[in-house]
């Protein structure tokens, strides 16, 4: 097929030279010989090759086409999973914030119980609830802080893969 690839048609050019006798013992002289020379030039062109080139060229441009909608469709994906991450950093700096409300209302729920307690109103159960309450506010404000940061370095990760 060549660089044409079977667009243009192909020439061969052979030759052959030969010495033909009768003499079947080798180093006798005498006899006839026949000197022979033959050319051959021969000429390939295909004519109809079954529709092969333009299957290949309507197959191609399918491929391509197929290649601009997989891109399309890895735009679309990365636009939504980058917004989605966005979205994902606003909910935990929000959560940060309630977590942060949340502690200064368990430290007022644990000076009021401890008043409470000082009066004899509240009981010792109520005290450690309190504490326990105050506990878990803190432990909440660490958990949305850890979310909060990694909520913000997968948002950078995905801005510089972009």
């Amino acid at each position: 097929w060549g660089a044409g690839g079977g667009v243009y048609p192909s020439v061969d050019l052979a030759g052959s030279v030969g010495r033909y006798g009768n003499d079947l013992t080798a180093g006798t002289s005498g006899e006839a010989h026949i000197n022979e020379a033959r050319a051959t030039l021969s000429v390939t062109m295909n004519l109809f090759d079954g529709f092969a080139k333009y299957a290949g060229i309507s197959k191609a441009r399918l491929a391509a086409q197929e290649v601009r909608y997989q891109i399309n469709e890895l735009k679309l994906s990365l636009s939504t999973e980058l917004h989605n991450t966005y979205l994902d950093f606003q909910v935990s700096v929000e959560n940060l914030d309630v977590a942060r409300v949340a502690i200064s209302q368990a430290e007022e729920n644990l000076r009021i119980t401890d008043a409470g307690f000082a009066e004899g109103v509240e009981t010792a159960t109520d005290v450690l609830d309190a504490v326990l309450f105050l506990s878990r506010a803190r432990q909440n404000l660490v958990n949305a802080r850890s979310r909060v940061f990694l909520d913000w370095f997968r948002l950078l990760r995905m801005v510089e893969e972009i």
